[in-house]
């Protein structure tokens, strides 16, 4: 099975329906530490992949966008287009997300009065998260009594390291990189080496980003997801998505977990699987995302709601139960996100070309 163009079109591919699995696996994965429980004892990817469940929905969505973003990037009117598209696909939301925590949520929940609340400086510093880049979790008053602590959405510090990923695609585009997909692809491959042979020096001797104050480390290894999904969209008619595919990611995986090959393999090989089921002709979800793509608006509300549930209700620490109260009102509030702000701020956007 190859990639045609036929199935980049919304309704005939399964990423409406990986990215809420996506957003689903951030929330499952940070429920134990919400309620100071112990982790999965059977989390498969933990299992299968020695990285954790939360870490594999975000790995999903930093591919899916690589690719998506890159095909975004081909078919831009200009510069101007494609960073609008980009600004309004993450700000909207995001903006509208922290001033609910600031102004609702917070003087609702919070054990201080109100005039001790808003004459807080911490406050206003929680505004700053709409920069991305300087991020502070805390509101005064607020979750002081939880298990996990005072963290009111520890979920946003991605989006700085998403938002980064656009600005080096936006690079590496004007520089028309993108238009030589094997330069490309030998990019990828030395950044990999590189990272592979220098991972302990780069967090030993440079591990924040200057200016944007973000760990090097951890941006290089988005950046590799990313770019890899970039790379997948650029060979789509090249690349064969078959069982054979799968079964050689799957031996690889094995050799991985016994250190036989390296562990940024891994790289490629979930990826592979990724778009495998994207595109695949036998799993058929593609009226998933009929009434909107809540995957953003869930992974933005996901850890506020939970922390609000578990201030409410202390002593329901029962993990799946927590999980199906999280999902009861988190699905709503994402409708809402996606009806409301979302899907209004995109059009903005189509309403200008």
């Amino acid at each position: 099975m190859k990639i045609n163009d036929d199935s980049l079109r919304r309704n005939t591919n399964n990423f409406d329906f990986l990215r809420f699995l996506a957003a689903s696996f951030v929330l499952i994965g940070h429920t134990p530490a919400i309620l100071n429980s112990k982790p999965f004892a059977y989390d498969p990817f933990q299992l299968l992949f020695d990285i954790p469940i939360r870490t594999v929905g975000v790995f999903i969505f930093f591919t899916i966008s690589g690719f998506l973003v890159t095909k975004s990037w081909e078919s831009k009117k200009s510069v101007t287009d494609f960073f609008i598209a980009r600004v309004l696909r993450i700000f909207p939301a995001l903006i509208i997300v922290i001033f609910i925590s600031t102004f609702i949520l917070g003087p609702i929940l919070s054990s201080l009065s109100l005039t001790s609340y808003f004459s807080s400086l911490t406050t206003y510093q929680y505004l700053l998260n709409t920069s991305l880049y300087r991020m502070y979790y805390a509101l005064p008053g607020v979750f002081d009594n939880n298990p996990y602590g005072n963290s009111v959405n520890g979920s946003l510090w991605t989006l700085s390291y998403e938002f980064t990923c656009y600005i080096v695609l936006f690079i590496v585009g004007i520089l028309h990189v993108l238009k030589n997909k094997w330069l490309g692809l030998s990019l990828l491959l030395l950044t990999l080496l590189l990272f592979f042979l220098y991972k302990n020096e780069i967090e030993t001797f440079a591990p924040i980003v200057p200016f944007l104050g973000i760990h090097a480390s951890k941006l290089i290894t988005f950046l590799l997801y990313f770019f890899t999904g970039s790379i997948f969209y650029q060979f789509r008619n090249e690349i064969s998505f078959n069982w054979l595919g799968i079964t050689i990611g799957l031996i690889c995986t094995l050799l991985i977990k016994m250190n036989v090959l390296p562990y940024l393999l891994l790289t490629a090989i979930l990826p592979y699987f990724i778009f495998f089921f994207a595109f695949s002709k036998n799993v058929k979800l593609t009226k998933f995302g009929k009434f909107g793509d809540f995957s953003y608006g869930m992974y933005l509300y996901a850890f506020p709601i939970q922390q609000t549930i578990v201030s409410i209700i202390p002593d329901t620490t029962n993990i799946w139960i927590n999980i199906f109260l999280f999902f009861l009102f988190l699905i709503p509030i994402a409708f809402l996100s996606w009806r409301y702000i979302e899907e209004p701020a995109l059009e903005v956007r189509f309403k200008k070309k």
